[in-house]
């Protein structure tokens, strides 16, 4: 059984996850990779049949293997996740399918943070209540 499709390059098909252990040594191989990417991650049941998922889960890993972002577009909005430290400004880059995106620094939390919440929304299908977000767009 597949729990999770993740994609991270136009010129790839994909993972299939299959459990929540994958999808967590998935995200790890690439928060260590050295790259700075966003992984396109989906729930296999809200992608059955060709239908458009309700929410949308964007995981950036790669930049600092401590740490790690996610961008959630629900019937809410469009959110950022929010560290706890405020003090930090300015942007970060992350590639997405071969294009820049820019985030917040603040929207960086730790890596284990983000593996939480992933799993979370594996689970559930929400947007994750176990991190702080940052609305963007409502």
């Amino acid at each position: 059984m597949t729990i999770a499709h993740v994609w991270y390059d136009v010129k790839q098909p994909g993972a299939d996850v299959r459990d929540a252990a994958g999808l967590e040594a998935l995200l790890r191989h690439y928060a260590t990779s050295g790259e700075p990417i966003v992984l396109s991650v989906f729930r296999e049941c809200d992608v059955e049949g060709d239908q458009i998922p309700e929410i949308e889960m964007l995981v950036g890993v790669g930049r600092d293997p401590r740490l790690a972002l996610i961008q959630c577009g629900d019937d809410g909005g469009l959110w950022f996740t929010l560290s706890a430290d405020t003090d930090r400004e300015g942007e970060v880059f992350y590639d997405y399918m071969h294009n820049a995106h820019y985030y917040p620094s603040n929207a960086e939390v730790l890596l284990e943070e983000v593996l939480a919440a992933v799993h979370e929304f594996a689970v559930t299908g929400k947007r994750p209540d176990s991190v702080a977000w940052q609305a963007v767009m409502r």
